[in-house]
This record gives C-alpha cells, structure tokens and sequence, in this order.
C-alpha cells in the first residue's frame, strides 16, 4: 500500500472521493483544485475512460435540469456544453446562471423519437419532471416528490438538433426513464460519439419506463457496450434505485 492510498483510507470518504476524481481528471492533462473535487457535481469525472477529457471537448447535456452537470464540465478547460433541457422554468436558471459564458449553448426543448410535443410531469422537486407518469412507489422511495402540474414542450430528435456537431466527446443522457424515445432517434449522433453517460434506473420510477436491463440491449444494438457503473443511488430500504452508466464504442 502507497503513501497516497493510506492517507485516502484515513480520510472521510467525500475527501477521498474527491481526491480520486482530482486523479482522473489529472489523468486526462487537467489541474482541477481539490475544492471543486469536493463537489459530488464532478464525481462522475472518475468513471469516464482515461483520456476522453484530454483537448478539445464537446459535450451534451440532455436533461439539464438547472445545470449543475453542466457547469461540473466547465471545470475542464477546452469545453464546450450544449444543455437540452424543455422546462421553462429550468429554461430560465439556465440563462441567468451561463448568460455569461459563452461555451455553454441552451437549446429549449425535449429531445425523443421526433418532432412534437409532450407533456411533461412537473414535480415539488424539478430533479424528478417526467414525460412519463409518476409511478406509485416514487413518493415512497423519495418522501415529499410528488406532481404539482404540467407543461406542454416542443421535442425534437438528437439526431436534427445535433446534425452540425462534427463529434460529440461526451452525450450525458438523463431523462427520467424517457432513455428509449430519446436513443430512438440519435441513431447519427452516436456513430460520431466517443462516450454516453446515461442514467439508469435499476427500479421503476414512472409509468413505462425503461431500466437498466432494457436499456443495455438498445445501446449494444446501437454499437457500444457497459463500460463502467458509477456509484449507485441508494433508497430508504438500502437498495438500488439508479446509477450513472457509462457506455463506449465497441469498436
């Protein structure tokens, strides 16, 4: 045992989580200051393959909510992010919070299957905005959540929204179990995608949604395979609820 794994075993584990984050992210060419490995935001900086970070890099936010993975990217130097993200009210945030930095660009809307509108589930808290149903266990597995209205949304698919993107480093997807409408029509974007980030639910949310034994089939079929599960979420009950997965090219 190193010097520097006896001292990470010391430590409290969020130190130590963030001390391995600022090891991936140096592994990539990048300095990233401890205090901002601190943050469990840039976490999922320790999962991505070695390297995928190093130069320029173009990543897709799809669901960004108010844009905390968003901004987590801006940490690394080269980086440009385009946030999806439909709902007006995250749409808003969103503005004001990168209305000065110009390599971040918002594109309104809901990405799916193709052109349309939805209806989107608003929630007491936005994390957990759906296009699908809340399902019954949702306010058992997260007291308080509960529906407080809906928003009518343009969608478009990946594929027209991103058509002049010549590639795409990094395509973090996390939609609520919405995972399929939202592969179903990124066909083109993934064959110039270098890495997908997808989340993945391991028990059911919402009314129809996908879990991570059928999302895992579509994106083998789309040709890439698992790579790495970040840390799964764990529910009242010690169980697992959802993790971040991170897919590669198979190729």
């Amino acid at each position: 045992m190193d010097l520097l794994q006896l001292t990470t075993r010391l430590l409290p584990r969020g130190v130590t989580e963030a001390v391995h984050v600022n090891r991936a992210v140096r592994r990539a060419g990048y300095r990233l200051p401890l205090r901002h490995s601190l943050k469990s935001s840039v976490a999922f900086l320790e999962h991505l393959p070695t390297g995928l970070l190093a130069g320029p890099v173009v990543a897709v936010d799809v669901g960004a909510n108010v844009g905390d993975w968003t901004a987590a990217m801006l940490h690394i130097p080269q980086s440009k992010v385009i946030a999806v993200e439909p709902t007006s009210e995250s749409v808003r945030v969103l503005r004001e919070r990168f209305a000065a930095e110009p390599r971040v660009t918002i594109a309104p809307v809901a990405a799916g299957s193709e052109i349309s509108t939805l209806t989107l589930r608003l929630t007491s808290h936005p994390n957990f905005n759906s296009a699908l149903p809340l399902g019954a266990d949702l306010n058992v597995m997260y007291p308080g959540v509960k529906e407080t209205g809906t928003e009518d949304v343009p969608v478009t698919t990946l594929d027209l929204l991103l058509a002049e993107v010549a590639e795409i480093t990094l395509l973090k997807i996390d939609v609520q179990g919405f995972e399929p409408q939202v592969l179903a029509g990124v066909a083109d974007v993934l064959r110039r995608t270098r890495c997908i980030m997808i989340e993945c639910l391991f028990r059911s949310h919402y009314s129809g949604d996908a879990l991570i034994w059928d999302l895992n089939p579509l994106l083998e079929e789309a040709g890439f395979h698992l790579f790495r599960l970040g840390t799964p979420y764990l529910g009242l009950a010690r169980e697992f609820l959802w993790a971040d997965a991170i897919y590669v090219p198979t190729d």
